[in-house]
């Protein structure tokens, strides 16, 4: 018997969540999982058998496995469409600094996610998105849960260039927390 790999055994963790996903199995997550820069889409339309909530958060798990140095936040994932991306990071110890608000990495790195993902569920299967630069202005501190909201428009990608992502993590009560941008290069046609 092959032995089960990391990735298995973390999907099988969350069979609460995967039981849903009856019509597809184990191997075929991990082949799409193989792929999953290069095909957000791909993976995330597989899971489109499950209720809204069930599918983001079962696709907020496998981001988690394939993003590893991501997954400690426990992000969720609240919306994912062709130009716009939700997400939130909620208020708990592996987010939080030495003052107990949520540390600047973790927000800074909750706008990388939702920026990043967003363009990259948004290209065709064969492009490739890279972090160009990022800066973040901290403006209050971060309690309870955060959330940002990544939008861009479509009409403006081309064979490949740079999309500028501005954003604003917000709490809770829908104060802006921190302000961040986000400058993403991609190409399209990119072939390994």
């Amino acid at each position: 018997m092959i032995k089960e790999s990391y990735l298995l055994k973390e999907l099988r963790k969350e069979v609460v969540i995967l039981d849903t996903m009856r019509q597809l199995s184990y191997i075929e997550l991990l082949i799409l999982l193989r792929r999953i820069m290069l095909d957000i889409k791909t993976v995330y339309n597989k899971l489109s058998i499950l209720p809204e909530k069930v599918k983001n958060k079962a696709f907020s798990k496998v981001m988690g496995i394939v993003i590893p140095f991501s997954a400690k936040s426990k992000f969720d994932i609240e919306k994912l469409k062709e130009g716009y991306m939700r997400v939130s990071i909620p208020y708990i110890k592996s987010n939080m600094n030495h003052i107990r608000t949520h540390h600047a990495l973790a927000m800074s790195e909750l706008g990388e996610l939702a920026t990043g993902v967003c363009l990259a569920y948004s290209l065709p299967k064969n492009s490739q998105v890279i972090l160009k630069s990022l800066s973040t202005e901290y403006l209050k501190k971060g309690k309870g849960k955060l959330t940002v909201e990544a939008e861009f428009n479509l009409s403006d990608i081309k064979d490949r260039g740079d999309v500028v992502f501005d954003v604003e993590i917000k709490n809770k009560s829908k104060e802006t927390v921190a302000k961040a941008q986000y400058i993403w290069h991609y190409r399209i046609n990119f072939k390994k």
